[in-house]
């Protein structure tokens, strides 16, 4: 069993198979435990997000999401449920992502 687990929620496709090649190259530290969850859209983000933070068996839960999306309503909707289930929105704890580095 790892030291430290970590749940990754990316929005899509693209980031599972950019994460699965940098998982399977062995990049993680020993003792370093990844799931990485495809919520399969922005939208679907929150819902997944609430699950695995609530799971006391995880460590770490992180969302990764799209900036070229940050105008839409769905990216809107998504982030305002997002601070709604953490009670603020949360500043240093964001990670948000170019799609085009992960390409």
């Amino acid at each position: 069993m790892a030291d430290y687990r970590l749940a990754l929620i990316v929005e899509g496709n693209e980031e599972v198979n950019f994460l699965k090649i940098v998982n399977d190259c062995g990049r993680l530290q020993s003792g370093f435990e990844l799931e990485v969850v495809n919520a399969e859209g922005v939208g679907n983000i929150p819902s997944l997000f609430d699950a695995y933070y609530r799971d006391l068996s995880y460590d770490e839960v992180i969302c990764l999401l799209d900036v070229d999306n940050w105008k839409t309503d769905c990216y809107k909707t998504a982030t305002k449920k997002l601070s709604s289930i953490l009670g603020y929105f949360p500043k240093k704890e964001a990670l948000f992502n170019n799609p085009n580095s992960l390409q």
